[in-house]
């Protein structure tokens, strides 16, 4: 490893200097090198509010959001918000970072990690937050050095909440900076994965008039409480499936205590009578039971529409226009498609963020496991194949991937790898060119062929040319690679690729300096 640190005075606007790191840097299997920016000055925005919305049926757990506001300071220890799936956490959260606003003036910077994030991923969420504070977006891949870099940025604001959601591992925490102008709010189901020396404040049931409220929101005429609060265990999210399934049955005609009264049955029939949290195994019961509850509104082909959604990613929202895109190789059309997601964010199966859909990752989880593998593997391949189709703009001609959905090109190496079918991307020039990096760095183990293995072992090596390399380069660092490597087939693409390209003719077998430039003055 080198490292070349060079400071370059003033800036363009004279208010600031920066440093710039040169170099290569080996992470793994990821390679790090080009020109990154860890310094910044005057350009450093000085407010950001990245928490979300409360819920619909936000019901305010007062004594839990006291204490986690006055743990809130500039400065202070880590404050953990632990509790199982599903039981708020992220919800109580979100209400304290707007109780707090004002110690903040900062803003507050939100991101939501997931159970499984590989390095590439983790770094790539962090340059996120980087790119929102300084309005520049490190080339990093190493979480360490892009958690260094957005300490730098932060180093120069006001105070600022960081809030990190969703933690499944201590690892993952680590990178995210610490300061005094800064506190971290951390969401977790394990207490293992925070500092001994870190503030908790565990989430657990509702109490009775939690439930209540939450049972009864949006139904103030609802008497029949008792039985379905027993049932659901006073846990928030199944609370919630049930007042929306209540609120649906009363739209067909039913009283809201005739209402209760069939999904407290329908929860009896097929879940525990008597959900003990403690136990995993009666919770995925009671998750079982009460999406059951709420889907059998719908027919048997809806249903399975439904269950397909356990293939979309984790902790991501996806564009509506991908769930038509999926939907639409079960024959539903669009309209069709925009109603049932209506629905399913009535039954709080879903939840609508703009123009795109959330699934809570518990019950994601249930979705995946109702599929099995075997249809999970088939819908994930139904999804490859319509965003490829997308992408080629229904022509049998080659995928323009320059022009596909942002979506596309994040996450269609994830449904490959999920459904086997990386193996033509990983050959495919074009597609390599595009797709962003961190998602598909952490697929490449999924090669399957001989020649899709070594494939992803020339991206592996070139990753760091073709993101800081002039787009024009880029097919030439990738042909030349995949030529030294043995990769024939990718050579070949990306030699058809190059020579689509005119500022450079490939000439013979490529070894250097057998390009030649363009023959026209450029």
């Amino acid at each position: 490893m080198f490292l070349l640190l060079r400071d370059t005075g003033p800036m363009n606007d004279g208010t600031s200097t920066r440093n710039d790191m040169s170099g290569t840097t080996v992470h793994g299997p990821v390679i790090q090198a080009g020109t990154v920016y860890l310094g910044v000055g005057g350009d450093v925005r000085r407010s950001v509010w990245m928490a979300p919305a409360p819920t619909r049926r936000f019901v305010e757990r007062a004594e839990l959001s006291d204490r986690l506001t006055g743990l809130l300071l500039p400065g202070g220890a880590d404050v953990g918000v632990i509790g199982s799936g599903g039981f708020g956490k992220t919800t109580l959260a979100a209400k304290a970072c707007s109780r707090v606003r004002a110690d903040f003036p900062g803003g507050v910077l939100w991101v939501t990690l997931g159970e499984n994030v590989p390095d590439p991923v983790l770094a790539d969420k962090i340059n996120d937050l980087s790119e929102l504070v300084g309005g520049r977006r490190p080339a990093l891949a190493d979480p360490e050095a892009a958690g260094f870099a957005l300490g730098e940025l932060l180093r120069e604001r006001e105070p600022t909440l960081l809030v990190i959601d969703d933690l499944w591992s201590a690892s993952r925490l680590a990178p995210f900076p610490v300061g005094a102008n800064l506190a971290r709010l951390v969401t977790s189901r394990m207490r293992g994965t925070l500092d001994a020396t870190c503030e908790i404040v565990k989430v657990g049931r509702m109490s009775p008039g939690e439930s209540s409220s939450l049972l009864s929101s949006g139904v103030p005429e609802l008497t029949r409480i008792q039985r379905l609060t027993r049932l659901t265990g006073g846990w928030p999210l199944l609370l919630s499936l049930a007042n929306s399934a209540i609120q649906q049955e009363i739209g067909d005609g039913r009283t809201a205590d005739e209402a209760a009264k069939l999904i407290g049955d329908q929860l009896a029939q097929d879940g525990p009578d008597s959900l003990d949290l403690e136990s995993a195994d009666r919770r995925d019961r009671a998750v079982a039971a009460s999406v059951e509850a709420s889907l059998r509104r719908l027919d048997g082909p809806g249903r399975d529409l439904v269950r397909q959604l356990g293939c979309l990613p984790e902790d991501v929202a996806v564009p509506a226009e991908v769930l038509g895109l999926l939907w639409a190789t079960s024959d539903l059309d669009s309209a069709g498609s925009r109603r049932l997601i209506r629905k399913l964010a009535d039954l709080s199966l879903i939840t609508i963020t703009g123009t795109a859909v959330l699934v809570h990752d518990v019950l994601r989880a249930y979705l995946r496991h109702s599929l099995g593998p075997r249809r999970l593997v088939e819908v994930n391949a139904a999804l490859v194949q319509a965003l490829c189709a997308q992408a080629a703009r229904g022509r049998r001609a080659a995928a323009d991937w320059a022009a596909a959905l942002p979506y596309t090109r994040r996450h269609l190496a994830g449904h490959a790898a999920e459904s086997g079918l990386l193996d033509p991307l990983l050959l495919d020039a074009g597609f390599l060119l595009v797709a962003a990096q961190p998602g598909l760095l952490a697929c490449l183990d999924a090669a399957r062929s001989d020649e899709a293995r070594a494939a992803a072992g020339v991206y592996r090596r070139v990753a760091h040319h073709l993101r800081d390399a002039p787009v024009a380069d880029r097919p030439a660092y990738l042909a030349l690679a995949a030529q030294r490597s043995g990769a024939t087939a990718l050579a070949a693409s990306a030699v058809a690729l190059g020579e689509r390209a005119s500022w450079f003719q490939f000439v013979g077998t490529l070894e250097p300096g057998t390009g030649t430039h363009h023959p026209r003055p450029t």
